[in-house]
């Protein structure tokens, strides 16, 4: 019975401090413009670090997958579109992306099962030099482009990834 009651207090702690760390790094997000909500992020449209095409590795390319989770057409250029941010001391850091040298590609993210338009995979390339595991959140930008449903004009989403020396 004493050893039931203790795994269950060791596993309440353990669920306490996941979400308060969760809490603080979803509470202290980048500034992404006034025309991003943060609050819906990650509603309309949701990012992916799928496992079979990454290394998790820094220097490597890290390939991202945008789902459309809404009914809308998005358009997406991926030069404006992709902000990438390192965590530093608990203060996000603007990261360029070396993959953006390959120039702008304009894309239209279909709706929700407009199969396979409603998934696009994009390379991106984050420019950090480091010999330790780095934490990053990335984020996706896009764009309405339906002329009669301009209420929502951006959606965007976020993922998290660590990449490792």
């Amino acid at each position: 019975m004493m050893k039931k009651i203790g795994y269950t207090c060791i596993s309440l702690f353990v669920l306490f401090v996941l979400l308060s760390c969760k809490a603080s790094l979803t509470e202290n997000l980048p500034d992404l413009g006034p025309e991003i909500d943060l609050s819906q992020l990650n509603t309309l449209i949701k990012i992916s670090v799928p496992k079979e095409c990454n290394s998790f590795k820094l220097n490597k390319e890290v390939c991202l997958q945008i789902i459309n989770l809404s009914e809308k057409n998005w358009e997406f250029n991926v030069k404006k579109g992709i902000q990438i941010f390192q965590l530093v001391n608990n203060e996000w850091r603007k990261v360029s992306d070396k993959a953006i040298d390959q120039g702008a590609i304009d894309m239209i993210l279909g709706p929700k099962g407009d199969f396979p338009n409603d998934k696009r995979v994009i390379p991106i390339f984050p420019d950090i030099k480091s010999d330790q595991a780095v934490f990053l959140r990335i984020f996706v930008i896009v764009y309405n482009q339906d002329p009669e449903n301009l209420h929502q004009n951006t959606a965007g989403a976020f993922v998290d990834v660590t990449l490792k020396p």
